[in-house]
């Protein structure tokens, strides 16, 4: 959710009110604010294109990086601003990038005096989805590197054709923008690894370091099996397995290791599945578009009865009763 909230901020300043953006991602407003709530990279892909749907703004991704704030990174932001120079900053961007999601966007080679960052490919991602991370990665990068040097880098490549707002990459890339190349990402002269940061801070940037350590320990070590199995669960996409024996898979171990876990843990499996359950009725009912019913038949109810009684069993409202409270 780190990574959303700046494009819910970015979305909400282009005219979309924030509630309408959320209720269309199907994102429970209390989702969105806790600090280490997480989502998979589908679920990002699909709030990309949400958010170019709603503003109406095809260049988008270039535009909102640019309104972008070291704020709305935090503590990443400033960790990187006050580094000595632009080869810690580069490293703290990947050390700390767990903050942000479990997958690094990007991957910085260096060879034969050049330094080349090239944008990682996800599989899942769409065209349109794709262009959009491209843009905002290389455009933040670009936007960043720009801080050490004048002319800070020989060319940005994109792996994909010129779009109809072509002039745009050129502003904003000032003409080394290169389009139809093999691979997405940037190059610059490796000897501007040493250039000093205009803004340093030693004492403050070893701070934010600390911190971002613990954060990232939080986030990767201390999640309970029970918390992962609510993740999965809440987020998978449709049609929905939540039988044991899908989740172990999707987690990577057995039954019997996941039995074990959640014996130890005190947690069983049933009640993950209920909760898991009534969060995900929650946030298909802040969709207005769809019915009741469809909410109830992807929940694998047969009928809205059994859904109803449910629901009002998590809840202590009615469907009707939450949507018309929430919305």
């Amino acid at each position: 959710m780190r990574a959303v909230r700046p494009l819910i901020d970015a979305v909400a300043a282009n005219g979309v009110p924030r509630d309408t953006f959320l209720r269309r991602a199907r994102i429970d407003a209390t989702h969105a604010l806790s600090e280490d709530a997480r989502l998979p990279r589908t679920k990002l892909f699909e709030l990309f294109e949400l958010a170019l749907e709603l503003t109406g703004d095809p260049a988008f991704g270039l535009h909102s990086v640019e309104a972008l704030t070291s704020e709305a990174v935090s503590p990443l932001g400033a960790l990187v601003s006050h580094a000595a120079t632009l080869r810690e900053a580069l490293g703290s961007l990947q050390e700390f990038r767990a903050l942000f999601g479990s997958e690094s966007t990007f991957e910085i080679h260096e060879k034969d005096g050049k330094v080349r960052v090239r944008c990682h490919r996800f599989a899942e991602a769409s065209v349109t989805a794709q262009r959009y991370l491209c843009e905002v990665s290389l455009g933040g990068l670009y936007l960043f590197l720009r801080r050490f040097e004048a002319a800070p880098v020989d060319y940005v490549a994109f792996a994909y054709r010129a779009p109809d707002y072509q002039a745009e990459y050129a502003r904003v890339f000032e003409g080394r923008a290169r389009f139809d190349q093999p691979w997405s990402g940037l190059c610059f002269d490796a000897a501007k690894l040493t250039a000093p940061a205009p803004h340093v801070d030693r004492e403050l940037h070893d701070t934010l370091s600390a911190y971002a350590r613990r954060r990232v320990r939080r986030l990767t070590v201390t999640q309970t099996w029970a918390e992962r199995i609510h993740e999965l669960l809440v987020w998978q996409s449709p049609p929905r397995d939540m039988s044991m024996r899908v989740v172990g898979k999707k987690l990577g171990v057995s039954v019997r290791s996941l039995r074990r876990h959640l014996s130890h843990e005190g947690k069983p499996y049933a009640d993950i599945v209920s909760e898991a359950r009534a969060a995900i009725a929650k946030v298909c009912l802040l969709d207005e578009r769809r019915t009741i019913m469809e909410t109830a038949q992807e929940l694998g109810f047969s009928d809205n009865t059994s859904f109803h009684r449910a629901f009002k069993r998590w809840t202590g409202l009615t469907p009707m009763e939450y949507r018309r409270a929430r919305t």
